[in-house]
């Protein structure tokens, strides 16, 4: 009832276990090729692993609640394009995670987490992934996933999500072919 900003501590733990997990998590929640195009610094869709008060910069946003019994939270990363349903048991699976291994969400992120985040290093486990390959290898070593999506399903979806990417890899696009193969 006390709570800070009426977070339990089970509201934490479910909060860092979503923020553990979002990188494996991510080719779930963001499913598609064009998923990751709206993945961009200062852009509406949050890439950065945090949480915050009515903050719109980060993952995980705890919206303004006028009494405890209306705090709730939002994540902000996944992509309308997934199935609503494996999204939406990914996210309690990361949540209930949490609070099975106690992981505390930390601090919440004040002001905007681009202005405030250190330059970018092209591998930056702060981030989620920035592409479906990307995530495909964050997915690949997950025993999170597997052990969710249980290994039939599992192996079927990361085949899926290789054979997307391989088409997407191999195939030469208009504007590549106008950048680099027009003289």
């Amino acid at each position: 009832r006390n709570a800070e900003h009426h977070l339990s501590t089970e509201m934490r733990q479910f909060i860092g276990g979503i923020l553990k997990y979002a990188r494996e998590s991510s080719i779930i929640l963001a499913s598609t090729l064009n998923s990751y195009k709206a993945y961009i610094m200062d852009r509406e869709a949050p890439i950065i692993r945090g949480w915050g008060l009515k903050n719109r910069s980060s993952m995980v946003r705890i919206p303004h609640a006028a009494t405890p019994g209306a705090t709730r939270l939002e994540l902000r990363c996944p992509d309308a394009t997934g199935n609503i349903y494996l999204q939406m048991a990914t996210l309690i699976a990361m949540g209930l995670k949490g609070i099975e291994e106690q992981l505390d969400c930390g601090d919440p992120d004040i002001g905007s987490t681009y202005q405030n985040s250190e330059r970018k290093k092209i591998h930056d486990q702060r981030f989620i992934p920035r592409d479906i390959f990307e995530a495909l290898m964050e997915a690949e070593e997950s025993a999170f996933l597997k052990e969710l999506l249980g290994a039939p399903l599992f192996d079927n979806y990361i085949d899926l999500k290789m054979n997307d990417w391989e088409e997407h890899r191999t195939h030469v696009t208009p504007r590549e072919h106008r950048k680099y193969l027009l003289i």
